[in-house]
């Protein structure tokens, strides 16, 4: 079973098709992505350390999600960039996803049109950090045309400053 899946129970019954698609089952799904960068080179380099891609108008997406003994594998080929993250559902309702040395929790809020991520916890190198250095994220997902389409914004805390943004669809009902 999936980290989404353990964590939404039978709210993922709820979801429009594609995203129950998506988040039921693991596999290879494809589609289109664009990734917006940080404005300035510093906090760019801070997004490479954390495994995040660098800018990248409308590039081919691969995502391929594979078990493993704690919850998931998630590779995101972004063109000729490589995204990989781990997942897991959490003892607290969460789904956490560690990406280089930060780890963070949301909570998953189904609504009428798809999905909501919110923040409810962060780690720095396995510490858990005060809401204070928590960064801002827009994170939702939901179906258009047949389509699971996504759109994350990840910001700075304090500062409220761009660390990555990127959106895009995956066509999960391919055969």
């Amino acid at each position: 079973m999936t980290p989404y899946a353990q964590v939404l129970g039978a709210d993922l019954d709820r979801l429009p098709t594609p995203c129950q698609a998506l988040h039921r089952a693991f596999g290879r799904f494809e589609g289109r992505i664009t990734v917006e960068p940080a404005p300035f080179l510093v906090l760019r380099m801070l997004a490479r350390l954390m495994g995040l891609p660098a800018a990248t108008p409308d590039a081919p997406l691969v995502l391929e999600t594979a078990p493993t003994e704690k919850g998931a594998c998630w590779t995101r080929r972004i063109g000729p960039q490589c995204m990989m993250s781990q997942q897991r559902a959490m003892p607290d309702g969460t789904l956490a996803e560690q990406l280089g040395p930060v780890t963070l929790a949301a909570r998953l809020v189904p609504d009428g049109a798809g999905l909501r991520l919110e923040t409810a916890w962060v780690r720095f190198l396995g510490l858990r950090l005060p809401r204070f250095f928590w960064p801002g994220m827009l994170a939702r997902e939901w179906a258009e045309s047949g389509l699971y389409r996504f759109e994350i914004d990840i910001r700075l805390p304090v500062l409220g400053t761009r660390l990555i943004a990127y959106s895009g669809w995956l066509d999960p009902l391919a055969s």
